[in-house]
């Protein structure tokens, strides 16, 4: 009888064990990424969720020479045993053909519990008054 309780108590751990590492996974999955643009100029803070689909920001300011497009794309999954990672890609084009990338990048280690995010902070401001920002954009995760 003995042995029998020992691989029932077995069987009682294994499944918590199981269950707790789904939880712990998908818990650490949740990760939702998104955008914030505040513009200094009229000291306004716009809001945007990231999808699956990119998103776009143009920010214009002609009068103050500023034109830039700046695309957002969030991308899959990716888990590599028990860690799981989300990455944003942020390409922003500038009308003379230059160009600024960044990534934001989370990571969830569910072995651990661990969650090491690295969000993006980036100024655009006209070259003749680079010090003063016409705008800044920060990509985060939540």
């Amino acid at each position: 009888m003995h042995p029998l309780r020992v691989l029932d108590t077995l069987r009682v751990f294994c499944a918590l064990l199981c269950a707790s590492s789904v939880l712990v996974v998908s818990n650490g999955s949740a990760c939702r990424w998104h955008a914030e643009l505040f513009d200094y100029t009229t000291k306004e803070t716009t809001h945007f969720r990231i999808d699956e689909t990119p998103l776009t920001l143009p920010l214009v300011r002609e009068e103050q020479g500023l034109h830039v497009t700046c695309g957002l794309q969030q991308s899959a999954l990716l888990a590599i045993g028990t860690v799981q990672s989300h990455k944003v890609d942020i390409l922003c084009l500038y009308p003379d053909a230059q160009m600024i990338t960044a990534r934001g990048i989370t990571a969830f280690d569910g072995a651990t519990g661990t969650i090491i995010i690295h969000p993006v902070m980036l100024f655009f401001s006209q070259v003749k008054r680079y010090q003063e920002p016409l705008y800044r954009l920060i990509v985060d995760c939540q």
